[in-house]
């Protein structure tokens, strides 16, 4: 019979596959344990969004980021967990299994489509490109041929538009 290979053990202190933090894809963060507060900060892995990356260059506001982690949140809540490659958790994507939404995910549908319908289609496509689709400002420069400067202005511009929908 053959041995069995024993399973490595995770180590609690795991942040992640090593290439994605050295490409900064993910960012390893000490915050406050949620679940006890007055205990001292823990490590954590959080994934790098673009927006934050913008975030940190200065090129957008502390309250403009929080409205990009507010519409990440809401996309998130309505489209429910997906694996990387776009397919859902848990199984089965048919219609037919798929039973009806939560109320949450008609909450952030309908504020989601509020949002939309103040961004107008052009700069709802950019943030979705940049907050759901995390793609550098190059890269959404290229897939609307336009030069990056310029693509860059029309991003800030959406989410300058995204900011005063929600803050008024």
């Amino acid at each position: 019979m053959p041995r069995r290979r024993r399973m490595r053990e995770v180590s609690p202190s795991d942040l992640g596959p090593v290439i994605q933090r050295e490409r900064g894809d993910l960012v390893v963060l000490d915050v406050a344990d949620p679940e006890r507060p007055n205990a001292p900060n823990i490590r954590r892995a959080m994934r790098n969004p673009q927006y934050r990356r913008l975030w940190l260059k200065g090129d957008i506001s502390d309250e403009q980021r929080n409205c990009c982690d507010r519409y990440q949140h809401l996309t998130e809540m309505r489209d429910g967990a997906r694996w990387v490659n776009g397919e859902r958790v848990g199984g089965s994507t048919h219609p037919a299994y798929q039973g009806h939404p939560t109320e949450a995910q008609l909450r952030a549908s309908a504020a989601l489509t509020t949002a939309h319908r103040a961004l107008g289609n052009e700069a709802a496509a950019l943030i979705k490109l940049l907050i759901v689709d995390n793609h550098p400002v190059e890269e959404i420069a290229r897939r609307i041929n336009d030069r990056p400067e310029i693509a860059k202005g029309r991003l800030l511009a959406a989410i300058i538009r995204l900011e005063e929908h929600w803050n008024g």
